[in-house]
């Protein structure tokens, strides 16, 4: 569910976060976070998954590699 939420992002009349975040027991700002996952490069997502990066620093990394330079 997690996954289709990220793949349907910016589309409207489709499930909210806020939605899917009751069907995974996580809430809308939970959602959003993996969706911010996205934006990480493979390497740094893999070490999200792996559990060698936490979750919140995956997302402040997501933020610093979005940023125009």
């Amino acid at each position: 569910m997690k996954m289709e939420a990220m793949n349907h992002q910016g589309t409207s009349g489709g499930i909210s976060a806020k939605d899917i975040g009751k069907n995974g027991n996580d809430s809308a700002r939970q959602v959003y976070r993996y969706i911010r996952l996205t934006y990480l490069m493979n390497d740094l997502l893999n070490a999200v998954d792996r559990d060698v990066i936490g979750l919140q620093v995956g997302v402040e990394l997501s933020k610093d590699v979005s940023q125009p330079r």
